[in-house]
């Protein structure tokens, strides 16, 4: 019994490690990006992010994209828009 339940608490931390793992990528890639000066943010959930916010420059909708695909995610959903 005490050996389930540690496989449990093993396997809820290795799934909630990935999360963690592109948050922190994503969060140091923005640090360096021209994204910071956009009003986007991310959430990332089962190794799904989703962006959301505005950008002014087209090019950085599809850069938030491949960012999070470097970081690790297994699906991006873009939900920023492009403001003229």
């Amino acid at each position: 019994r005490l050996f389930w339940i540690c496989c449990c608490f093993v396997a809820l931390l290795w799934a909630a490690a990935p999360d963690a793992a592109i948050e922190r990528s994503l969060r140091a890639r923005m640090a360096r990006s021209k994204l910071r000066a956009d009003a986007v943010k991310f959430v990332v959930k089962d190794g799904v992010v989703e962006w959301q916010g505005s950008v002014t420059v087209p090019q950085r909708k599809g850069a938030a994209t491949r960012m999070a695909k470097a970081a690790g995610a297994s699906r991006v959903v873009n939900r920023i828009v492009v403001q003229a």
